[in-house]
């Protein structure tokens, strides 16, 4: 039965590692979150997602976009592979506070590529690790 606290425990645990440069060490620790199937897989890429999206919240009847380029000219991000393309849109939706669409892009994916979702979980972690360090930048005075 999953316990949302410990699943949120081994999250930040896995963003941490991930954060200090043992990446090695991030399966290991998201092992007993994604050892529960698709709900363990949702948690973890919802968690994640908004970690990444951390301060990019649209104003009320705002919606956030996705703006793709290839070689500095504008792109779709239907041309992207599957993985980049899932993550890119479960990210925006997460930003829009669009649980109907995350979850619809979730179980999408989930039927018609579940072995690309591995990937997509890795770049929604590696842009929460990134939006993590820009913040932690920022707080110091950096950037």
């Amino acid at each position: 039965m999953p316990d949302p606290k410990a699943d949120a425990r081994h999250i930040m645990n896995a963003l941490a590692h991930g954060l200090t440069g043992r990446r090695e060490l991030v399966p290991v620790k998201l092992a007993p979150v994604l050892d529960q199937g698709p709900g363990g897989m949702y948690a973890a890429l919802s968690s994640l997602a908004e970690v990444a999206v951390s301060g990019q919240k649209p104003k009320r009847g705002q919606f956030l976009g996705i703006q793709v380029e290839h070689a500095g000219v504008p792109a779709s991000a239907a041309d992207a592979p599957p993985a980049i393309r899932f993550a890119m849109q479960f990210m925006a939706a997460q930003a829009n506070g669009d649980l109907d669409m995350t979850h619809s892009l979730f179980k999408a994916m989930l039927v018609k590529t579940p072995l690309e979702l591995a990937d997509a979980l890795g770049i929604v972690f590696d842009a929460a690790v990134v939006t993590v360090r820009a913040q932690a930048a920022r707080d110091k005075g950096g950037e």
